[in-house]
């Protein structure tokens, strides 16, 4: 004899209720896609009554990926009723068959007859998927691309034969599988958002570095040169990454106690590809100005090393453009001349004492790595006391604002009017750029602006 206290008799809803909510409670445990997919399972086994019930994952055409099963020792399941529920104009609708139900077209009546299935149920499990981003895409776009909702696996069950009678589709299941189904793909979204945000932590980790390596390549933003019977060089230069990683170099050194070495260019692309490229360039550069004095062998041997990259990443990749727009020039303090080369860059002022910035660079020949075959010539030109060497990157006149309108040559020649310190001719002239490109905009490429004073 025992005595019992009151007792309640659970209801299918109360023991269906509990389920989910311990299935729900074990989906966040769950590390892979498999661990939910057998949660999920374990849910539909106890819940749904039905003796079949898989998640599955439809791998192609004719191919049917099993993440978990019960009770299908067969591994055969409907393909049409899959099919019906993976089309793009069902929108996540759940499809179900019961004994009586008609069916209509060929294929999905022959699928359910040659596997005897009277009664069945298929829930999409549908997963947030990030469209691709598009290759031309501008950087800093006023909003990211919205997240879609797409099956990216199926709750299947079915019973065949007599046993149908015992295990119809009820609205009550359905609603079960259903409400499964959301938990496993609210699960599977979490997994995929977490994955991504662990492989943006990775990479924005990797880019801070590469970031921090081109920092200390890069010479201090301001310095100065002296020569005891010559001028004194004093320069102030910005650089500004579009992508976090410049593509755009620029190096100023001492080559002997008269002369100062200047390079400035532009890598083609943005990113840390070209932040590579751009750190390979300037050591190549650096150490060939400083041995042979002249910016024109230097040009001529970087220019078939570019090409050399050029090739082997066609060869590798298909077809991939890699050359570098340069200016460079060798400065000579005591003589008080400047001998430069261009190789496709041309954006260059001289302010001459009293004199309004003007351009009177040649534009030599092709950038670097386009042929290597292109020869550079240079030219020598006086630098007297109170000139002013003005370079950038074409991103400086390249930028944008929101009617499309690029901040332009006739700007930049208008922001340099005033006579001010290099650092202060510097600092406006990138203030001007914001204020055309709007506030709250980011610069789509890379800008490099320095300024040389000769005294």
């Amino acid at each position: 004899m025992q005595r019992l206290g009151d007792q309640s008799l659970e209801s299918a809803a109360q023991r269906r209720l509990n389920i989910l909510m311990r299935c729900a409670g074990d989906m966040p445990t769950a590390r892979a896609p498999d661990d939910i997919a057998a949660v999920a399972l374990r849910a539909l086994v106890e819940g749904s009554g039905f003796p079949r019930c898989a998640i599955l994952r439809v791998a192609g055409q004719d191919a049917v990926e099993i993440l978990a099963a019960h009770g299908c020792e067969d591994a055969r399941f409907s393909r049409s009723l899959l099919q019906a529920a993976a089309e793009r104009d069902n929108h996540g609708q759940t499809v179900i068959l019961n004994p009586g139900q008609v069916t209509t077209g060929h294929e999905l009546g022959q699928s359910i007859t040659m596997l005897d299935i009277s009664a069945a149920v298929c829930a999409p499990v549908m997963v947030e998927r990030l469209p691709e981003a598009r290759s031309d895409a501008g950087f800093g776009a006023a909003s990211a691309p919205a997240a879609v909702l797409a099956p990216e696996a199926f709750v299947y069950l079915d019973a065949r034969g007599e046993a149908a009678a015992r295990h119809p589709a009820s609205s009550e299941t359905v609603a079960f599988c259903q409400a499964v189904a959301r938990l496993a793909g609210l699960a599977l979204s979490n997994q995929a958002r977490a994955a991504v945000e662990r492989e943006s932590h990775r990479r924005e980790g990797e880019l801070n570095a590469a970031r921090e390596v081109q920092r200390i390549i890069m010479p201090p933003p301001s310095g100065r040169f002296a020569c005891a019977d010559g001028l004194t060089l004093t320069y102030h230069v910005a650089s500004i990454p579009g992508r976090l990683v410049a593509g755009d170099l620029f190096d100023i050194f001492a080559i002997d106690d008269a002369r100062v070495g200047v390079l400035l260019g532009d890598v083609v692309g943005k990113g840390i590809a070209a932040g590579m490229v751009m750190a390979n360039v300037q050591a190549h550069l650096s150490r060939l100005m400083r041995s042979e004095r002249d910016p024109t062998p230097a040009l001529n041997e970087v220019g078939r090393l570019v090409a050399r990259y050029s090739d082997r990443l066609a060869e590798e990749h298909g077809r991939v453009s890699l050359f570098v727009s340069l200016f460079a020039a060798v400065i000579d303090l005591r003589a008080r001349t400047m001998r430069y080369a261009d190789a496709g860059h041309g954006y260059g002022l001289l302010r001459r004492p009293g004199a309004a910035p003007e351009r009177p660079f040649m534009l030599g020949g092709a950038p670097l790595g386009v042929s290597p075959e292109s020869a550079y010539e240079s030219t020598t030109i006086c630098v007297e006391p109170g000139a002013r060497l003005i370079l950038f990157s074409d991103g400086l006149i390249e930028q944008r604002n929101a009617d499309g309108k690029p901040f332009g040559l006739d700007q930049t020649l208008a922001a340099l009017r005033a006579l001010r310190s290099p650092e202060a001719e510097v600092e406006d002239l990138i203030e001007s750029v914001r204020s055309h490109c709007g506030p709250d905009s980011g610069f789509a490429d890379d800008i490099t602006v320095a300024s040389l004073a000769m005294e």
